[in-house]
């Protein structure tokens, strides 16, 4: 009875998931599978499942209409995302170009970055200002490579070197908010 009990709670769960993500976002295909994989080996070791998160806002992607002193519009900061770190290992990401990890380099989502890898994407080379939210310090990346495991539209892979200048790598995931400058 328990087993059933679990498996209707986790349904629910999962389907209030589905039902609280705004149509217009595509959540990432890796991150909810894991969160599903998770919760059923929570479920197999007799605790309760993970109540699902909204992990970004669907207003973030719009641009404030306060005009700037100068009057050009300032785009409004991403948030509801999170940092992760990664290696290059000499490897050149999606932008064409190897980077040492020490670079202040971005990887975007996909689904900001684009999908087209027989082309570079037009976010190649673009500057962003990420801060972590939970002690305020700032960097700024170049947009480097995409990132098709992140955790939403919001998040980004930093290079070790960039994480380095916000968080500990022990943090392994920070939340933060970005812009593009």
């Amino acid at each position: 009875m328990r087993t059933v009990l679990s498996f209707i709670t986790l349904l629910a769960l999962s389907v209030s998931a589905i039902l609280a993500s705004p149509a217009h976002h595509s959540p990432s295909k890796t991150h909810g599978a894991r969160s599903l994989q998770n919760n059923a080996k929570r479920l197999s070791e007799g605790l309760p499942p993970l109540a699902p998160r909204r992990l970004f806002s669907a207003q973030a992607h719009h641009l404030r209409r306060d005009p700037a002193p100068s009057g050009v519009v300032t785009p409004a900061p991403f948030t509801g995302g999170f940092a992760t770190f990664y290696f290059q290992n000499g490897n050149a990401g999606a932008c064409g170009q190897s980077n040492p990890d020490s670079s202040l380099i971005a990887a975007l989502p996909e689904t900001r970055f684009g999908y087209d890898y027989s082309k570079i994407s037009p976010e190649c080379g673009k500057r962003i200002k990420v801060t972590n939210t939970n002690n305020g310090r700032s960097v700024t990346v170049t947009v480097a490579d995409s990132c098709p495991t992140c955790v939403n539209a919001n998040s980004l892979d930093l290079s070790q070197g960039a994480f380095d200048q916000i968080a500990s790598e022990a943090d392994g995931m920070i939340p933060i908010t970005w812009a593009y400058l």
